[in-house]
Parts: structure tokens; sequence; C-alpha cells
């Protein structure tokens, strides 16, 4: 199975804020080709590091999640049905993400 990991889970990682460590968790307990980012995410990560003059910690992130652990980079305009995982105040938040072509995108939390 594979999820779709929100920008805010990421960024919690890259800028080692006050969860960063339940993130690595996670990321320790998948394989990499388990995790996806969307193009508008990564794009949005890119924004942010580059802000914060963090390019090297951008540069870092594109060769390990990518290219070492095999994410997969979701083009913007694909409809699939994807797990996704979202910061919360609870824990991490897993939310099942559904779009289909005729249907905005629907969320559904599975537990927080």
């Amino acid at each position: 199975m594979q999820f779709l990991v929100d920008t805010n889970i990421w960024l919690e990682l890259l800028l080692d804020q006050q969860r960063a460590q339940e993130v690595r968790r996670l990321l320790a307990e998948r394989d990499g080709s388990d995790f996806a980012i969307t193009e508008f995410s990564f794009y949005s990560i890119g924004i942010i590091l580059t802000q914060l003059h963090k390019d090297e910690v951008f540069s870092r992130f594109i060769a390990d999640v990518l290219y070492r652990a095999g994410a997969r980079l979701v083009p913007a305009w694909t409809r699939l049905k994807w797990r996704t995982c979202s910061a919360c105040e609870g824990g991490l938040d897993w939310t099942l993400m559904m779009r289909t072509s005729t249907q905005p995108l629907k969320s559904t939390a599975l537990l927080c």
C-alpha cells in the first residue's frame, strides 16, 4: 500500500521540528517506495526551504526521498485513492483521500 505524505509531515522532519522523531519512525517502518508526494507538496517544500535559506536541505531531500528511497512523485492531475498522513494535536493524522473524475477531493479521517 502506498501512502501520500502531506507537506507538513515532510517539513516536520526537514526542519527538525517537535515531532521529527515520529516522522523518522514512520519512514523507518516502511519501504521508501511505499511513500508518495504530490508535485504541489514537492514544489511547496522547495519554496519554503529556499525562503529559509535551506537549499542544501532541499537538495538532500530530493536525493534521499526521490532517488535513494524511491518515493513516488505524483503529478497534480493524478486521480487515485491514497492514504495520507498529516500532523495533528494527537499524533499523526491518517486520512483517506479519495478522488473520482467527476467529484472534488474528499477527506475522511481514520485516526488521530
